[in-house]
């Protein structure tokens, strides 16, 4: 009876330093993470603005060992389309790092190309068809910059501002006060922002599943991060083109965006963007 007891026991330790060992051994994305991980399209609304909506819908794919992500921006007012812009960002699968990245609004466009130590950034025009591909609009100018080292003087990461949102799940932001800094390629060279845990909670929140069209209230752990320029007297463009400190509510473990709050230009009082679907 004691040595079937000691052989249970053994097996038992056995097996649970081998799952511990495998899990040392295999990547996480060996392994079903879920929806939170997994999603291909998020679709964040304006929450309720007088005479103002609008809607920012964000698509994912992999293709060629590349992670393209895809954002259309679109502002009505009394319903009647008022603005829209397009953004295009290309990624290595493996590494992360930006390769490049387009945007597109009314009859002007960026394009950015990143190397090995520097970026390079093209102001694009369009008399003709705004939906014609980036590589038939004309260049009006071009500019080069070169990334920041180090304290080893290494090139230091920069990201386009979507690529930095994809980027957040490989930093070390998981309780309230933890901090990174990130760099970010902008038109005037390379913008370094703080990102500040500022706030967890436990909340239901409700949002469409875009594969069925069903709704779902999943309970989730909710980070509050806050995005500061590091050099505040810059006042960068920040994400979606909001003005100074950007707001961000995301799911804690995948960095699933939630909420962005944040001010846009012309643009009275706080703008409010909350998940409406997600699949």
């Amino acid at each position: 009876m004691m040595n079937q007891r000691r052989l249970r026991i053994q097996i038992l330790s056995a097996t649970t330093l081998l799952l511990a060992l495998t899990s040392l051994a295999c990547p996480t994305s060996m392994f079903s993470r879920g929806p939170w991980y997994d999603w291909e399209m998020l679709r964040l609304d304006v929450q309720a603005m007088p005479l103002l909506s609008g809607q920012v819908e964000l698509r994912r794919y992999i293709e060629d060992g590349r992670t393209f992500f895809e954002t259309t921006s679109t502002a009505r007012l009394l319903g009647a389309k008022v603005a829209e812009a397009r953004t295009r960002s290309v990624l290595n699968e493996e590494t992360g790092r930006s390769e490049s990245y387009e945007s597109v609004s009314s009859r002007s466009g960026r394009r950015f190309v990143f190397g090995e130590t520097g970026y390079s950034i093209d102001k694009l025009t369009t008399d003709d068809d705004t939906e014609a591909p980036l590589d038939e609009w004309l260049v009006e100018s071009s500019r080069e910059f070169t990334y920041p080292e180090d304290d080893h003087g290494d090139p230091v990461e920069v990201f386009d501002y979507y690529g930095m949102i994809l980027h957040l799940r490989d930093l070390d932001l998981d309780e309230v006060g933890d901090e990174a800094v990130v760099h970010v390629a902008t038109a005037d060279g390379v913008v370094g922002y703080r990102i500040v845990v500022a706030d967890s909670r436990e909340v239901m929140r409700e949002f469409t599943d875009a594969k069925d069209g069903s709704t779902t209230s999943p309970e989730l752990t909710e980070l509050r991060l806050r995005f500061l320029p590091a050099d505040p007297d810059l006042a960068p463009v920040g994400f979606l083109r909001m003005e100074g400190e950007t707001e961000i509510w995301v799911e804690r473990r995948s960095k699933t965006l939630l909420q962005i709050n944040g001010r846009v230009p012309n643009v009275p009082g706080e703008v409010r963007l909350v998940l409406s679907e997600m699949g």
